[in-house]
């Protein structure tokens, strides 16, 4: 039986120096695009007021998903405008 880095080698997943092949960079990207849709439709289903409370308008929201600005534990930091 081939143990996992063997396997992830063959179909380009990963590499023994433990960085990702084109393959585990798709896969990370798809996996970033689920989780800030998810975040959007988290942030959509409040309401105008929960959104005030935490300090954004509805309109931010995709600019607020989709920042850069993003803290080591992938928190998004609003920057200032």
């Amino acid at each position: 039986m081939l143990d996992y880095l063997t396997a992830a080698n063959t179909y380009g997943f990963a590499r023994a120096d433990g960085r990702h092949g084109s393959l585990g960079r798709f896969i990370a990207a798809v996996a970033g695009w689920r989780q800030r849709r998810r975040l959007a439709g988290e942030l959509y289903a409040l309401n105008d007021r929960m959104l005030e409370d935490i300090g954004i308008s509805r309109w931010e929201i995709e600019l607020i998903v989709n920042s850069p600005n993003r803290d080591s534990s992938d928190r998004v930091v609003k920057c200032c405008r």
